[in-house]
């Protein structure tokens, strides 16, 4: 099959294929909006510090790994059970302490004393609440521990939306394509079970040979008499 017969079967109703691709973006958009929540995102830039009264001293951190070790355990500490415990029963969110802890994410910040912390949730105001909260009991919880070190803050915490929309409009596109895909394969079917001749170029693509006329249809009117 060449590839102007190919596409001639293919979008031989093409009123399939285009009803199939808008049916399937508009379902495939509606569920997925109503799916889709905003998600927020808080973040913060805290720096470690040395003892207090030591300022921003770097004689605790004469090796970037040192820096390293320190930032891996201040990770472990702000998403502790007794820290993420304590942002629970501050800020009033429902579910437990793994659940909490999915939504926070700390990264430090390569060759540097700098951890990033962000906070994801579906209000604005919740997510800088729960960050604020575990910015204070982080710190508490140092000082109850007798640590060294400490941290200072940065960047204060700024909340701004996650973009999500690209895969929403993939999804979209993708459920398009799936349905001309659909189409076309029902254009391919239909015309293998169908197989009425009811135009020239229906009988030369069968066929494979050329019209060279047409005998238009004719009825054939009898009147009474004849019948006789």
């Amino acid at each position: 099959m060449g590839l102007k017969l190919f596409l001639k079967t293919a979008f031989s109703r093409l009123w399939l294929v285009v009803l199939l691709s808008v049916a399937a973006a508009l379902c495939v958009g509606l569920f997925t909006a109503g799916l889709s929540v905003p998600q927020f995102e808080s973040t913060m830039k805290i720096m470690i510090a040395g003892a207090e009264g030591e300022g921003f001293s770097t004689s605790v951190f004469d090796e970037i790994r040192s820096a390293q070790l320190i930032g891996a355990d201040f990770s472990e500490i702000i998403t502790s059970h007794s820290v993420l415990s304590s942002v629970i029963n501050d800020t009033g969110l429902k579910g437990d302490v793994d659940t909490l802890k999915e939504l926070i994410q700390v990264q430090q910040i390569q060759d540097t004393r700098i951890l990033v912390i962000t906070v994801t949730y579906t209000t604005q105001e919740k997510a800088m609440e729960i960050i604020d909260s575990l910015q204070r009991n982080f710190k508490a919880k140092l000082a109850a521990m007798g640590s060294p070190q400490s941290f200072m803050i940065v960047d204060e915490p700024m909340v701004h939306i996650k973009p999500n929309g690209s895969y929403y409009i993939l999804y979209i596109l993708l459920a398009a394509f799936g349905g001309m895909v659909l189409g076309i394969t029902l254009n391919f079917i239909l015309d293998e079970f169908i197989k009425r001749i009811d135009s020239v170029d229906i009988t030369e693509r069968l066929l494979g040979i050329q019209v060279i006329g047409v005998i238009p249809n004719s009825t054939l009117h009898r009147s009474d008499k004849n019948d006789k």
